[in-house]
């Protein structure tokens, strides 16, 4: 993050959610493919992302949800 820029903070009873658009070095998206059960959105490609929880800085979050949606179980 540049240097001075100061994230937003969710206020007490807000839902936040993050995403990040992740690029190799051909300057290509990483997407992934949501389930066909998901309730918005099935079967269709999205970036990695998700829920901000209870107290957790976006920043942190933000980490949080690209290490869990994209790691590889064989590798974790």
């Amino acid at each position: 993050m540049d240097p001075g820029v100061e994230p937003p903070v969710p206020a007490p009873g807000e839902v936040w959610t993050v995403g990040a658009v992740i690029l190799n070095g051909a300057g290509e998206a990483f997407t992934q493919k949501r389930s066909p059960g998901r309730r918005l959105f099935p079967d269709t490609r999205d970036i990695a992302g998700g829920h901000v929880e209870a107290g957790e800085a976006l920043l942190e979050a933000l980490a949080r949800e690209v290490e869990e949606e994209t790691v590889c179980p064989e590798n974790s």
